[in-house]
């Protein structure tokens, strides 16, 4: 195993200098911090190597820009049309897929920028539309930590193909903030991913450019927990595979996903803030959201205070907190949690606390309600609009009354602490929600 360092003076000066040639399984890289960010672009197709942030004299995070980037001489790629998509390209070069790959402590950034980029051969080219701080294709156990993903078209890219080598396999996203991605489009996200295999843990989402989702998910057994999650058109989008179809209906992952232990809030900019089930042919079957936060400022004459869009599905609620806040003109609707676009679905309702009267948006949806509560005030720690500490007081009506969950569910074992914006360790679970009383 051997260490390499970049940075002034180091074995590199730059990204685009160092020599990504000579890695092997076990390999550290260490990107130096500085106050400027670093104009190069990085492509990693190898096994168990690893691309670490060291902060720089005065804590700065390093950070890689897209504006001006300079790729590194010896880059190639599997395909040519993935040349302008990542800041940071997790592929192949040709036939043997990376893996085990991990990248940590790094800001990416601009990803998109007009200034566009210079491609191996020096040649200047402009970045795709689809240009993600961070992309990866046909990888497997890759995982992103304690990074940052900043006004780039998209803030992260995945894609599948369906079938083995193909495909990207167990994705973790542990720990990052994800902030000011998108376009003017609705095409380009903070995140997209089609994995099969998706670990989305502890992260930050806010702030979207153009019309975007926060998350947009197409994956097989994808596991979301313990989010802040804030504007976009949807805060969650998960729908249906798209390339990746024809693997991920066969894979032991497909028909369980879970959403659990996060605070969803629509700003206002969310029509039916999670949108379950099927996006174009195929239809995600079940979804387990439990133990969610989810708080909607209302937009007078429209669906905004809808919590979910669902297309032929199941859904499972438990123990959630739905809590619709009025928009300036002092209006708050009536909540009808969910409503289908097309076919008919099933969402299932327990033990949750709700704000204004549990309905159906429309005939196709089937309801099924027991044992939730129901009032005009959660009793939430915040009391002005731009105050989003969603903490329940000791004396709220949304504690004391969550339900068992059904067998084979696991309780949340993390809670956000909206005092410090981090997530600690969740010891009771006497309120409904993601955070304890």
């Amino acid at each position: 195993m051997a260490e390499y360092h970049i940075g002034s003076g180091l074995d590199a000066n730059e990204p685009h200098e160092f020599d990504w040639g000579v890695l092997q399984p076990g390999d550290v890289v260490n990107l130096h911090g500085r106050p400027e960010p670093y104009a190069s672009k990085i492509h990693l197709w190898h096994q168990g190597v690893t691309l670490r942030g060291v902060p720089g004299p005065d804590g700065e995070q390093p950070a890689l820009t897209g504006e001006g980037a300079v790729e590194w001489p010896g880059a190639k790629y599997f395909s040519d049309q993935v040349v302008g998509v990542g800041l940071l390209m997790i592929a192949p070069q040709a036939g043997v897929p990376p893996r085990d790959i991990t990248v940590e402590g790094i800001t990416f950034q601009d990803a998109g920028h007009p200034a566009g980029f210079t491609l191996a051969n020096g040649d200047g080219a402009g970045w795709s539309i689809a240009a993600a701080g961070v992309a990866t294709y046909r990888s497997s156990n890759v995982l992103i930590s304690n990074c940052a993903l900043l006004r780039n078209n998209n803030g992260l890219f995945c894609k599948s193909y369906g079938y083995t080598d193909g495909d990207v396999n167990n994705l973790t996203l542990n720990c990052n903030l994800f902030a000011e991605n998108g376009t003017g489009t609705d095409h380009q996200h903070g995140c997209y991913v089609e994995a099969n295999g998706c670990l989305v843990r502890g992260n930050w989402f806010t702030g979207m450019r153009g019309a975007g989702n926060q998350f947009k998910d197409r994956s097989a057994g994808l596991v979301f927990e313990y989010n802040w999650v804030e504007g976009g058109q949807r805060l969650l989008n998960l729908v249906d595979p798209d390339d990746g179809a024809p693997s991920f209906l066969q894979s032991p992952l497909w028909g369980l996903d879970i959403v659990r232990g996060n605070v969803l809030y629509n700003n206002g900019t969310s029509r039916a803030p999670v949108h379950y089930g099927g996006d174009e042919v195929f239809n995600r079957p079940y979804l387990r959201f439990h133990h969610n936060t989810v708080i909607t400022r209302a937009r007078e004459g429209d669906w905004s205070y809808a919590c979910f869009k669902l297309n032929p599905t199941l859904i499972e609620a438990w123990c959630n907190l739905f809590h619709v806040l009025p928009n300036e003109a002092g209006w708050t609707p009536p909540l009808f949690p969910a409503y289908t676009e097309y076919g008919r679905s099933r969402l299932v309702l327990a033990g949750n606390w709700t704000s204004g009267t549990l309905g159906a948006g429309d005939a196709d949806l089937e309801l099924e309600a027991e044992g939730n509560a129901q009032g005009d005030d959660p009793g939430l720690t915040a009391t002005a609009p731009d105050d989003l500490n969603f903490r329940p007081v000791p004396t709220a009506p949304a504690r004391g009354f969550t339900p068992p969950l059904p067998d084979g569910w696991e309780l949340p074992s993390l809670q956000l602490e909206p005092e410090t914006s981090t997530w600690v360790p969740r010891t009771s679970w006497q309120t409904v929600g993601a955070v304890e009383g």
